[in-house]
């Protein structure tokens, strides 16, 4: 009879020749052929248990629409600069990086919420990012953009209350179709798909916080366009001092 032993660090039971396999791993499942010559095993996927808890949707509806706060928060401080018009203001091309706007910069992330929740709400479920309309009069008037922003996070916080309040707490597959160049076709889903573009939206709001500190005298938070990681890591710095190796806090965390 083979010793069986349980790996107290992996979770994982070991069946003696070192041989190794999940303890109470719902999600993915092995199936193993044998034949005279060799043995071949075929490892399939099954359906992941998409189900999430009522609390992780409110995480996830905070995180993402704090983009939207943002970005209404900016609108209503361009439209506060004595020397320039706001429709001027985000449409001049900035200096610092040249072809930039902060209106283009703007607008293309309202592309990415507006392709990803138009995706949930199709048949096909296809989400494909390049399928951007480009919407100057976004790029240029302030009061459309403020108008569209306030309307897509209507629209999007409508959705994750769907997820909320109803019973059905699962997450929503979707098709991300990429060219790169040639047409790729992945599975994905929903909330994956929301990280990505709120993080994205990140790295775009670094850049217009980079043209409106260069180029105006506006203040903005010092905290705009900074992804959370480098918030958590500085607030962490800052509560134990400058010389804490931040790498020992996370092994100390661990244990």
């Amino acid at each position: 009879m083979k010793e069986v032993s349980k790996d107290q660090t992996t979770g994982l039971i070991s069946k003696g020749n070192n041989q190794t396999e999940p303890e109470n791993d719902q999600r993915i499942k092995t199936e193993s052929t044998s034949t005279s010559t060799s043995t071949r095993t075929k490892t399939k996927t099954v359906e992941l248990d998409l189900s999430y808890e009522v609390e992780d949707w409110k995480i996830l509806m905070k995180s993402s629409t704090q983009i939207f706060e943002q970005t209404i928060q900016i609108l209503n401080i361009t439209s506060r600069h004595q020397h320039e018009d706001p429709d001027r203001l985000i449409s001049r091309v900035s200096k610092i990086l040249p072809g930039s706007t902060i209106g283009k910069h703007l607008r293309h992330v309202h592309d990415y919420f507006r392709i990803l929740l138009e995706s949930i709400g199709s048949e096909d479920k296809i989400l494909n990012y390049d399928n951007r309309k480009r919407n100057l009069p976004m790029e240029t008037s302030h009061k459309v953009l403020l108008k569209e922003f306030i309307s897509l996070r209507r629209l999007l916080v409508e959705r994750l209350k769907d997820r909320i309040e109803s019973r059905d707490h699962r997450d929503i597959r979707l098709f991300l179709v990429a060219l790169t160049p040639d047409k790729l076709t992945f599975q994905t889903t929903f909330t994956r798909e929301l990280w990505f573009v709120t993080l994205h939206s990140t790295h775009h709001f670094a850049l217009i916080r980079s043209i409106i500190n260069a180029e105006t005298d506006l203040k903005i938070d010092q905290n705009f366009g900074v992804a959370p990681s480098t918030i958590i890591r500085k607030s962490i710095r800052s509560v134990a001092g400058d010389e804490v190796d931040f790498m020992n806090i996370k092994r100390l965390n661990k244990l």
